[in-house]
């Protein structure tokens, strides 16, 4: 693909979300499925997902795990998209921008936000593990542990500023060889949902955001548009040699 192409791919996708005919969901569409081809024909690898806010974790709070070495996962939730990829199994760097109430790529571009998390602690060597970083404005330390003998139930826990408000905390356990359930309280409310493992490489999360929200708001349509939350994971390891080039 030449760089013409591209330029001529980009001014379609501008004219694309500024058609004020196409709903917002279905002007995303063609942008994920654009990444989502592309990786798959660039990478290979396997398994972590993103969460609502970037770093790998699981709804709406991060994990102490990062991404192994040359992994990257792209996440799409509502209308938030992420990119993150990790360095040396020492620390992962990700970047998110979101679609939501905006028709143009220069505004998409000025939302862009970074998250950062290293790892201070391993499982393996340590018995859990403990990560550190940032999303956006937002400082966090988080730890979790996978329990075998409890079936696979991974408890996840952490503190931090701002959004965080000094401790969140939630868990995962896989009610399937597939399929995982998850509940969290992500320092301001609580979330529930599972996560769906379609292959070794994408995941598909469905959950509700803001339990205690959805109590005071008993209208169908507006917790449908503001608490459930669709999404979709594609990880792959970036398969690279240097041979023939130098």
């Amino acid at each position: 693909m030449t760089v013409k192409h591209i330029g001529a791919w980009l001014r379609w996708l501008e004219h694309l979300v500024r058609d004020q005919g196409v709903v917002r969901s279905n002007r995303i569409a063609p942008i994920f499925i654009f990444v989502f081809v592309t990786a798959g024909a660039l990478f290979a690898g396997s398994g972590a997902s993103g969460s609502y806010n970037g770093p790998t974790g699981l709804m709406n709070i991060p994990s102490g795990s990062i991404l192994s070495s040359n992994e990257q996962t792209f996440s799409l939730h509502r209308y938030q998209l992420k990119y993150s990829y990790g360095f040396f199994s020492l620390f992962e760097l990700g970047v998110k921008t979101d679609f939501d109430s905006t028709t143009s790529l220069d505004v998409i571009a000025k939302k862009l936000s970074y998250n950062f998390k290293a790892r201070l602690l391993e499982e393996k060597a340590v018995g859990f593990n403990l990560g550190a970083g940032f999303e956006g404005n937002n400082l966090y330390a988080a730890v979790d542990r996978t329990f075998p003998e409890l079936g696979g139930l991974k408890l996840v826990a952490g503190t931090g500023n701002n959004r965080f408000n000094w401790f969140f905390a939630g868990l995962s356990y896989p009610v399937h060889p597939v399929l995982d359930a998850m509940f969290e309280y992500d320092g301001l409310d609580f979330n529930v949902g599972g996560r769906l493992r379609l292959s070794t490489n994408v995941n598909f999360d469905l959950y509700i955001k803001g339990l205690r929200r959805i109590s005071r708001n008993l209208y169908l349509n507006d917790i449908i548009d503001s608490s459930v939350i669709f999404g979709i994971s594609y990880t792959e390891v970036f398969n690279f040699s240097l041979n023939g080039l130098i």
